[in-house]
């Protein structure tokens, strides 16, 4: 079945906002579950924060969990695989959070894009 790169960028998720718990709902139509997804991102934030997001929440780890270092100081691009199959083709929730870091302050995302295979008919 041939496929395409398509991507899907949450409203409101352009704006930076701080880590510190947020949810963005969103569909991807037609996705292929058995390929990897991009979750791609700006953050930055002191030293220390946690970085969170957990994809359609099932109690298992969260697909990001990394703490920032020294280099996080200015906005970096960031970018992760994800398993598609974490992913549904409607209704889905990516929550971010984390823990502050230095001096008390949550790291700072912004820029989200979840790119994706999508079936064609």
């Amino acid at each position: 079945m041939p496929e395409f790169a398509q991507f899907v960028a949450p409203s409101e998720a352009d704006t930076p906002f701080q880590a510190s718990g947020r949810l963005f709902k969103f569909d991807l139509p037609d996705l292929d579950l058995q390929r990897t997804v991009i979750l791609m991102f700006k953050v930055s934030g002191p030293h220390n924060a946690r970085l969170q997001m957990a994809v359609n929440p099932s109690g298992g780890p969260p697909p990001i969990n990394f703490e920032l270092d020294s280099t996080f100081t200015r906005p970096r691009s960031w970018h992760e695989r994800v398993e598609g199959s974490l992913f549904q083709v409607a209704d889905n929730h990516l929550i971010v959070e984390g823990d502050p870091g230095d001096g008390g302050a949550f790291a700072t995302v912004s820029d989200i894009v979840v790119l994706y295979h999508r079936k064609t008919i």
